[in-house]
């Protein structure tokens, strides 16, 4: 004689329990993703380069004497993005002794040594007046403490736009100081 067990019937609360569970726990799933990715979104997305950013017309940059730009631009940081305000100070020369007269160059305005700010002395290049830093008009290293020459960033004349103006454009960094070589940090 053979015997069967039957399974006791399922009762009635034990399966609305089970049912609002499984729809709680898919409920909990869709919506859950979302805020999961977005929570996580900074640990795994690329930083954005900032690429280029348009400094100054052609025409407001003298030649034969370097003139200080402030670099503004867009700051962005995981959830916020920020109107755009200064965030460096370039150098930029123009057509001076040692350039093609419509070469442009744009170097960092702070001193590679200690991070202070570089001035312009007229006749004779830059000068970090912290620790007596000299560098010549084309960014090399004369004198002083810097352990390199100044940093010189990426810049492009724009084609003439609608007006017959040109625009330089500069791709912004800030390097480490005290380095003998060039190591960025923004």
């Amino acid at each position: 004689m053979t015997t069967t067990h039957a399974t006791p019937p399922i009762k009635r609360r034990t399966f609305l329990t089970t049912i609002a569970g499984v729809f709680g726990a898919a409920l909990s799933l869709v919506a859950g993703i979302p805020v999961l990715r977005f929570l996580l979104d900074p640990l795994f997305s690329k930083p954005k380069d900032a690429g280029f950013v348009r400094l100054a017309p052609l025409s407001s940059i003298p030649k034969n004497k370097p003139a200080i730009k402030a670099v503004i631009a867009r700051r962005t940081d995981s959830y916020t993005a920020y109107p755009p305000a200064p965030i460096g100070r370039v150098w930029v020369v123009r057509g001076d002794k040692e350039l093609a007269p419509e070469e442009i160059r744009c170097f960092q305005s702070i001193c590679p040594h200690l991070g202070c700010g570089i001035e312009h002395e007229t006749g004779q290049g830059f000068h970090c007046p912290c620790h007596v830093s000299n560098f010549s008009l084309d960014g090399s290293r004369q004198l002083g403490p810097s352990p390199r020459g100044m940093d010189e960033l990426e810049c492009r004349l724009t084609p003439e736009d609608q007006s017959g103006e040109q625009w330089i454009e500069v791709k912004y960094a800030e390097y480490r100081t005290g380095t003998t070589d060039k190591q960025t940090i923004a």
